[in-house]
């Protein structure tokens, strides 16, 4: 029974490293260079999520010259296919997408989410930033802020843009 338990957990995580590599692509900034180091490594682990990134320093066999190495780690929930890709939020404004929770009682028309993404920071590092999206059905409108009255605000605000009708030249 443990081994039966022991392979599920392995065939779920191969499958959710699988489909976040996808989506994944070059997104953040790593290290590359033909001289020293320039070597980088991902890691993606299944648990709570959040991410980071950095660099090391490695040195050339024989010379004083430096070069720098960097990695990244993205943490994501067993669920990540059914909560984050199969819903679409994979990717949020050139973000990768780390968890979302559903927001019930949304709105007539809106789907909500308190989101987790991985943001660019200084460097190689990379930041967990929690947030909201919202959107809205019907106009294929995706709004990203750290608020959800902003979001849901810039979503109506830009599906009453998209109904008005245009102005006569």
């Amino acid at each position: 029974m443990i081994c039966d338990v022991q392979h599920i957990r392995a065939t779920i995580r191969r499958l959710v490293v699988a489909r976040l590599t996808q989506f994944l692509g070059s997104r953040y900034r790593r290290s590359h260079t033909k001289w020293v180091g320039g070597e980088h490594s991902t890691t993606i682990e299944i648990g709570e999520p959040g991410c980071s990134g950095g660099s090391t320093t490695v040195w050339h066999k024989k010379h004083t010259w430096k070069g720098t190495n960097s990695y990244h780690k993205f943490t994501v929930r067993s669920t990540w296919c059914e909560r984050v890709a199969d819903n679409g939020l994979a990717v949020i404004d050139g973000m990768l997408c780390l968890d979302a929770e559903p927001i019930p009682d949304a709105g007539p028309g809106t789907s909500a989410w308190r989101v987790v993404l991985a943001r660019q920071s200084t460097g190689f590092s990379i930041v967990a930033e929690t947030g909201y999206v919202v959107r809205q059905a019907g106009l294929d409108l995706i709004r990203y802020s750290k608020s959800a009255v902003h979001a849901r605000r810039w979503c109506v605000r830009e599906t009453l843009d998209h109904l008005r009708p245009c102005r006569p030249a």
